[in-house]
């Protein structure tokens, strides 16, 4: 309900700009009356209280307290369930993430920064009901989903129902775990799932046949990892990948371990080192991201989406040029992992003259290097979440701020498709209807559309070249030696904006995307042992009756458990049966 509110809130923005200002005093008014969803005036974020959740004691007196007027009352009032501020200029506030703009963000990022401020509380409120969560505060519920997607189709209802335990409190499970029967063939009384997974002798072959099982049965791993969840990792790049309240530093031999069992590649050396550094020097200069999981600090290091307040170019008569002179690429580190991205755009003008100055725009929100050869110009892309279609549109936005003439490539069919699309409507006089701010990327887009009116669709043409090529396709004519040079000099001009950043982030993403598949192997390794426990589990209650304590957590009619399990919510445990067990 909280996302599509919110969803909805930006469609009215957008579509309906005259009620902007209404809409801003009525947060203001809400504001002043210290309505729950709000921040008043000289608050911190740190200081919002999450509402008390359905079922919580005090939550019929908290509800008394409070009274939505309208559907911004509404949407406020859904907002403080999950610890979520939005001021009047509609800033998405809650401590520990980045602040966005609902009205401003990128269109295709606010619903996953929705649902992963939802995500947080939710983990919150269920580490407070289960005592396995309580070291797990927030979970990596997309590698949670990725890991079980991986597994044979026949497993995965196993894995769902196992991994889906997080929201069952401590009272639910012990109901299920009937805990007045009897105790496991090894003697432990009053045995679990984990303690049959991990610690039970009687399935002490299934760990030792895989190696990283066995290491890990060793290790003094959390419960949450015990049962097949993984946590957001801790920011330290010295701990292991699942370490997430102490974050202490573990040997460089146990991660080299678990990378070979788990048949991982992960960044040592040099890197390593520099990741080392720029964390400590974080710690150092940044005390207000202290207790914050790895993904919070590192989006915090990236900066948020912002505003971008380009200066519209100036009116360029002269007509674009039938070559390329102007190369433009982007860049996009770890596109598979976005938590841990890096975007850099890169823009080569091989035909400028060296003594025309830089605009606005291009001194403001790039580097830049001229020569008698070519003007260069290269940067970082900020924002919590980027794509390689989002660089290549702002590359090609920042050399339109270009005092001249542009007659520019790129190898991205995305961008020059749409590039071409608002080109033409523009050149040939005609209207269209898209609401750019319901449209991916639109924030770009939009920029793009008034600086090709401002300095008028003559004065610009788009080129498709070929994506890393090679001599043999110069020597078929696919591209020309000059395009080739030109693509391959704005290609590295974009990774060069991709690590022109602040505490060497570069170092740090590629070490926490590292860790990150790391950890990502070992979970699917541990999520293949369940199953190998959930087949031998079944293959006890095919053959005759034993003693061992599975049978008191599962069923003691039905092999097919899970079956069994589907009504556990609804129908009260049944008894056991009066029978002799053996």
């Amino acid at each position: 309900m909280f996302i599509n509110r919110v969803s909805l809130l930006r469609r009215i923005l957008v579509k309906h700009g005259d009620l902007l200002p209404s809409i801003s005093d009525t947060i203001q008014y809400y504001t002043g009356l210290g309505f729950p969803g709000t921040l008043a005036p000289g608050a911190s974020v740190a200081d919002a209280q999450i509402a008390p959740p359905f079922g919580h004691p005090d939550r019929g007196s908290w509800k008394a307290q409070f009274h939505a007027y309208g559907p911004i009352g509404e949407l406020l009032y859904s907002a403080a369930h999950f610890g979520v501020c939005i001021t009047p200029d509609f800033q998405f506030l809650q401590k520990g993430e980045v602040p966005f703009n609902i009205y401003t963000c990128p269109f295709q990022y606010l619903k996953p920064l929705v649902v992963q401020s939802v995500r947080l509380t939710r983990c919150i409120l269920a580490a407070g009901k289960r005592t396995c969560l309580q070291d797990a505060p927030e979970w990596d519920f997309n590698m949670l989903r990725r890991t079980i997607a991986a597994a044979d189709s026949n497993q995965q209802p196993q894995l769902r129902w196992y991994t889906s335990l997080a929201d069952w409190d401590n009272a639910q499970l012990g109901a299920l775990d009937f805990l007045h029967s009897r105790p496991c063939d090894c003697g432990a009384m009053n045995p679990s799932f984990p303690h049959l997974i991990w610690d039970c002798p009687c399935t002490q072959h299934i760990r030792d046949a895989d190696p990283l099982i066995k290491y890990l049965s060793s290790l003094d791993i959390p419960d949450c990892l015990r049962h097949g969840i993984p946590t957001t990792m801790h920011p330290n790049p010295a701990s292991l990948p699942w370490s997430r309240l102490d974050g202490d530093d573990c040997s460089v031999e146990v991660l080299a371990r678990l990378a070979k069992l788990a048949d991982c590649k992960f960044y040592f050396g040099n890197l390593y080192m520099r990741a080392l550094n720029g964390f400590k020097a974080i710690s150092l200069h940044r005390p207000e991201l202290a207790g914050l999981s790895a993904r919070q600090v590192f989006a915090h290091l990236r900066g948020p989406f912002g505003h971008l307040d380009l200066e519209s170019p100036s009116f360029v008569a002269d007509q674009a040029a039938a070559t390329i002179g102007t190369y433009t690429d982007g860049s996009l580190t770890f596109p598979t992992r976005p938590d841990w991205s890096l975007g850099g755009i890169g823009i080569a003008h091989m035909q400028r003259c060296p003594d025309l100055g830089l605009c606005s725009n291009e001194s403001t929100f790039s580097f830049c290097n001229q020569s008698p050869g070519a003007t260069t110009l290269w940067a970082p892309l900020p924002g919590q979440f980027c794509s390689s279609t989002r660089t290549e549109i702002a590359a090609g936005l920042l050399a339109l701020s270009a005092p001249h003439s542009i007659s520019f490539g790129t190898d991205s069919a995305n961008f020059l498709s749409t590039f071409n699309t608002i080109h033409t409507h523009i050149l040939e006089d005609r209207p269209h209807h898209i609401v750019w701010g319901l449209h991916p990327n639109g924030d770009l887009w939009a920029l793009v559309e008034q600086h090709i009116r401002a300095r008028g669709p003559h004065s610009i043409q788009g080129h498709k070249l070929k994506a890393h090529t090679s001599p043999e396709d110069v020597a078929k004519g696919v591209i020309s030696l000059e395009d080739r040079a030109g693509n391959g000099l704005a290609d590295s001009l974009a990774s060069k904006g991709g690590r022109s950043r602040d505490g060497d982030l570069h170092a740090l993403s590629a070490v926490y995307a590292s860790k990150h598949r790391l950890f990502e192997c070992v979970l699917r390794r541990v999520h293949a042992h369940f199953s190998q426990i959930f087949a031998f589990i079944s293959d006890a209650f095919k053959g005759p009756r034993s003693q061992l304590g599975v049978g008191r957590f599962l069923a003691y009619q039905s092999p097919h458990s899970f079956d069994y399990h589907k009504c556990v919510r609804a129908c009260p445990p049944p008894q056991p049966p009066n029978r002799d067990p053996f």
